[in-house]
C-alpha cells in the first residue's frame, strides 16, 4: 500500500502560529529520530544503536510488543523510517521530506509504503482508509509536537 500527502507548516494568515524555519523543522525531525516516545503514542521505551553516520537502528517497546526499525537521513532534506519484520526484512517505510519554496514557504511531504494492502472487510469496512487516516493524523501530530518542542526554551537551544 502506498500513501502520501503534504502538510503546510507555515500557512499564511494563521493567527498565533509562529512560522518555523527549515533549520528548526529539521531539528524537530531529528528529535523524532532520537526520542520517538515524544511522537509515537504507546511507545514506552526506545533503545537506539548508531549503525552509520546518518542511520540509527532502533528497538521500540510498546507494552509487550517490540518493533525494530531503522532511521536514516540526508540532512537537512529527508528522514526515512524502515520497519523490520522479525526476520529482518523491510515491512514498510515512512519518509518525511522537507519542502521549501523559493518564497520561503515550508511544507512536509509524507510518504508511506508497505508490503501489504489491507482489504475491505466483509462488512464493507475500508481498512486501508482507516490506516491512511491514522497516518495523516499522526503526521499532523508530528508537526504539532515539533511546534510544542520548539516553544520550550530549554529544548530549542
Amino acid at each position: 500500500m502506498k500513501f502520501e500527502h503534504i502538510i503546510e507548516v507555515n500557512r499564511d494568515a494563521v493567527p498565533g502560529v509562529v512560522p518555523l524555519t527549515a533549520e528548526a523543522l529539521w531539528f524537530g525531525l531529528m528529535v523524532r529520530v532520537e526520542d520517538p516516545c515524544r511522537f509515537l503514542p504507546g511507545i514506552n521505551h526506545c533503545t537506539i544503536e548508531r549503525c552509520a553516520p546518518n542511520r540509527v537502528c532502533r528497538t521500540l517497546h510498546s507494552g509487550a510488543s517490540v518493533i525494530h526499525d531503522e532511521a536514516e537521513w540526508e540532512a537537512p532534506h529527508w528522514v526515512r523510517f524502515t520497519a523490520r519484520t522479525e526476520n529482518g526484512d523491510a515491512a514498510g517505510t515512512h519518509t518525511i521530506r522537507i519542502l521549501q519554496s523559493e518564497d520561503g514557504a515550508l511544507a512536509l511531504h509524507f510518504h508511506y509504503q508497505t508490503a501489504s494492502t489491507p482489504q475491505t472487510s466483509k462488512d464493507g469496512i475500508d481498512y486501508a482508509g482507516f490506516i491512511r487516516e491514522a497516518w495523516r493524523q499522526a503526521d499532523f501530530d508530528t508537526v504539532r509536537t515539533i511546534r510544542e518542542l520548539l516553544a520550550t526554551p530549554d529544548t530549542a537551544n
